[in-house]
């Protein structure tokens, strides 16, 4: 499949061009079959809204391989959970962080990018976590996908991306106020 399709159709045109450069290629696949609730593994902005409190298990993850099949792990692993906090944001780049000023929280490192962003959900008696303020979006990448500088503001174009569109979904889109476009660390 194209990068467009990737991630339930999330990745704006910035994004999908970031994807195709970080992994080199421009033909995907998404991970197939179900998880252990018996859910498509493919993963679905609304399942990731509605599984937001529930344990890792049951969480929609966007899994993205290279199509020609030479890899065993994804390019790229995004999922999205419930948080009751975020970490400080960062003033300046650490040795192994950059930070950007997208939602409460966001930084990338050397295996992917984490992006904090304000929105009250609610759990439920059976959730993993009850009620929280902000939802956190996590992308994991394996180190050797890095190849320039630039890569660090790409993983936060795609993560904040699919972010936009959970956020939106989960009717938070005004209260997260995520970029159109992710300013430059």
């Amino acid at each position: 499949m194209a990068a467009r399709q990737l991630c339930d159709g999330t990745l704006d045109t910035e994004a999908t061009a970031a994807v195709e450069r970080l992994s080199g290629t421009k033909q995907f696949t998404e991970l197939t079959g179900t998880n252990e609730s018996g859910e498509p593994n493919k993963f679905s902005v609304a399942r990731a809204v509605k599984h937001l409190h529930d344990e890792t298990t049951r969480r929609s993850r966007c899994n993205i391989y290279k199509a020609s099949g030479d890899n065993d792990f994804p390019v790229l692993q995004i999922q999205f959970y419930a948080a009751k906090q975020h970490p400080q944001p960062l003033k300046e780049a650490t040795r192994n962080l950059v930070p950007f000023a997208v939602g409460t929280y966001a930084a990338t490192g050397t295996n992917g990018a984490d992006l904090y962003f304000a929105c009250t959900t609610g759990g439920t008696a059976t959730s993993f976590i009850g009620s929280t303020q902000y939802v956190k979006g996590e992308m994991t990448s394996p180190s050797s996908a890095l190849r320039s500088a630039s890569d660090a503001r790409e993983r936060m174009v795609i993560l904040n991306s699919v972010a936009r569109a959970v956020a939106a979904k989960a009717g938070c889109a005004a209260e997260a106020r995520l970029p159109a476009k992710v300013p430059t660390a």
